[in-house]
């Protein structure tokens, strides 16, 4: 904002702060603090018992100091007793400072801390790299809620006016600015010296005179601007918290069958307008109609690991939600119509129906199995199998062998097994991460410190494969040059395709992969089905019957 130098004198953009409504800023400044050859002076917040707005608003003055807020001890006489009594900053009847500016006398950095009862009312979590609070909702959305600076603080308004309805307490924000200017005194006209403004939300004065201190040429004048501005609660039924009452949930409708005209037919997904096996709602779709989805529905979910887990029939969110569905088919993925409506927001509801489609057969064998038979049943695509044969390999193997032969991934590298599917999509870019996920976790990984004590001499310049190819031939394992050769290709494919630019070396290791003559979904499940058998052949297994047997 440009000011001209009287609108900077008469701090016309303090004035105006004063003027619009507060209530409807996405942002609410709780702390800043200025000093310049210019201006010096600071913003400040506090919550405020409802009963004390008047009297706060009768004088221009603070309530309560920056630093200031801190639980004290008073002491008193009663009857002739000196009396100890303690007092926590936010006990009922107080002002209360949103931010606590903990100052340890230049011997330890000052610095910020954030009201304790705000940050746990909103369950908080604290973004140490970025400096910022971070609420997460039903559907483990992250919200920045209040974000700190060298020398500022903001609170996103809404979370701010939430607390202070919960609390019965109003938001009071003060101002206090000094600026000077080259404005001659005796050019302002004595009656505009001095301005005040009074009402039911706000206080405040400006005034202005001849500057005695440090005087120079550039700071002949000087402007106070001193005052207070009352932001209100919202109502309390407004408030997004369990303690109130929520708005009814909403539910969408998907699709559960086609008509004798080829039309969809939908229905909606509230779990009380489906029929059940007790006779409710007889002439409704049961809870358990299958609703079909194309398979991308899940790339939202593969591409943020760090807060979804795909598992072998189930989505997890974090801790916040768990919807059980079938994910062990090549082409869809379906869920019950109960589900969804149960396991669901809406919102989430609303990006499932994006992906849904009309009913393409049932459930497949393994869903079928468990959920209507109430049997174990082993997943059939490859990526899910391989997780389950990887999972169980590693405990096989040490068992074995006394030693694991793929280190454990690391917190940061986690995601690899976790994002690793079949490619939704027939795109080159999905088909390369997963290759790269793939070789990370069984040739990156590679125990190589182990392998060297296992193995006689080998070449100094020796990888990992290299290494676990003597190890299989010391071994006697009959299995140890497919196994080598499986890993080899894995790796070149990778190199050649994902690491860098493609070129002739990375067509002669695709058409090995039969690349070019199949498609790339298809591709990738014959390399995640050669990766089970060389787990297989690694601990020399055999499969019969879908099922791993040792030989």
């Amino acid at each position: 904002m440009t000011l001209t130098e009287e609108e900077f004198l008469f701090q016309t953009d303090l004035q105006h702060l004063f003027t619009v409504n507060l209530e409807s800023e996405n942002w609410t400044l709780v702390y800043h603090s200025f000093r310049d050859v210019r201006q010096n002076g600071a913003f400040f917040s506090a919550l405020a018992p409802n009963e004390k707005v008047p009297s706060i608003l009768q004088k221009e003055s603070w309530d309560v100091s920056i630093g200031g807020g801190s639980p004290s001890v008073w002491v008193s006489n009663k009857d002739g007793e000196e009396v100890s009594e303690y007092h926590n900053y936010t006990e009922a009847g107080q002002i209360q400072p949103i931010v606590l500016v903990r100052s340890f006398h230049k011997i330890r950095p000052s610095y910020f801390e954030i009201q304790e009862e705000f940050r746990l009312f909103h369950n908080l979590y604290y973004d140490k790299a970025k400096n910022k609070y971070i609420k997460i909702d039903e559907d483990g959305n992250e919200e920045d809620i209040v974000l700190v600076e060298d020398k500022t603080v903001r609170i996103r308004t809404r979370a701010l006016r939430e607390y202070a309805a919960i609390k019965d307490m109003s938001i009071a924000f003060f101002v206090d600015s000094v600026r000077y200017s080259p404005i001659v005194l005796e050019n302002i006209p004595e009656s505009r010296r001095h301005l005040e403004c009074h009402d039911d939300n706000k206080t405040y004065f400006v005034h202005l005179r001849e500057n005695f201190f440090l005087k120079s040429p550039d700071r002949q004048t000087l402007s106070r601007f001193l005052g207070k501005r009352i932001i209100k609660s919202l109502p309390k039924e407004r408030v997004r918290n369990w303690t109130y009452e929520n708005e009814p949930k909403n539910y969408e409708s998907f699709i559960v069958g086609l008509d004798e005209f080829g039309d969809r037919i939908a229905h909606s997904s509230d779990p009380d307008k489906l029929a059940n096996y007790f006779g409710t709602n007889p002439e409704a779709p049961h809870y358990l109609t299958p609703v079909f989805f194309r398979k991308e529905v899940l790339n939202k979910y593969y591409a943020q690991p760090q807060k979804y887990e795909v598992r072998d029939g189930h989505l997890f969110c974090g801790s916040l939600w768990c919807l059980r569905m079938d994910n062990d088919n090549k082409d869809y993925v379906v869920v019950y119509l109960g589900d969804l409506g149960r396991d669901l927001s809406h919102s989430e509801q609303s990006y499932w129906k994006t992906f849904n489609i009309p009913p393409e057969g049932g459930v497949s064998k393994t869903c079928y199995i468990r959920s209507i038979a109430g049997e174990r049943a082993y997943p059939e695509t490859p990526d899910l199998r391989f997780k389950l044969e990887l999972s169980n390999f590693k405990k096989e193997w040490e068992r074995k062998h006394g030693w694991p032969l793929f280190l454990e991934l690391s917190s940061k590298d986690q995601h690899l097994l976790t994002a690793l599917h079949l490619p939704t999509t027939d795109d080159q870019s999905e088909f390369d991460s997963q290759v790269l996920y793939l070789t990370k976790i069984l040739v990156d990984s590679l125990n190589e410190t182990e392998l060297n004590k296992q193995i006689s001499a080998c070449p100094a310049d020796a990888k990992g494969i290299t290494k676990l190819g003597i190890f299989l031939r010391e071994s006697d394992n009959p299995a140890g040059e497919s196994v080598v050769s499986f890993l080899r290709n894995l790796q070149k494919l990778r190199s050649t395709g994902s690491g860098h630019r493609k070129g002739k070396d990375y067509e002669k290791v695709a058409r090995r992969f039969g690349i070019g003559n199949k498609d790339l979904q298809q591709v990738f499940s014959d390399i995640l089905t050669d990766a089970i058998s060389t787990l297989a052949a690694l601990c020399n297994e055999v499969e019969i019957d879908n099922k791993l047997v040792r030989s």
